[in-house]
C-alpha cells in the first residue's frame, strides 16, 4: 500500500494489522502474530492492539511509540 509510506503523522488513528506490519516493514503474519503475543502476555510484549468486534485495530499512537517517532 504505497499510501502508507508518508509520515507516521499522515497515518488514520487506527491502522489494520495488514497496515501496521507494512509500516513495520514485517510481515502480515509475523505481525498476527506479535497481536496474540501481546494478548497472552497481558499486554507486556507483543504488538498492542484493540479490537472492535470481530476487527483487530493497531493504534497510530503505539506504532509511533515502536519505532520512537
Amino acid at each position: 500500500m504505497s499510501t502508507l509510506h508518508g509520515s507516521l503523522a499522515e497515518l488514520p488513528l487506527m491502522l489494520t494489522v495488514g497496515e501496521a506490519a507494512e509500516v513495520l516493514r514485517i510481515s502480515r503474519t509475523t505481525a498476527y502474530k506479535l497481536v496474540e503475543l501481546h494478548r497472552s502476555t497481558g499486554g507486556r510484549v507483543g504488538l498492542p492492539h484493540v479490537r472492535l468486534g470481530s476487527r483487530v485495530l493497531v493504534r497510530r499512537v503505539d506504532l509511533a511509540a515502536i519505532t520512537g517517532a
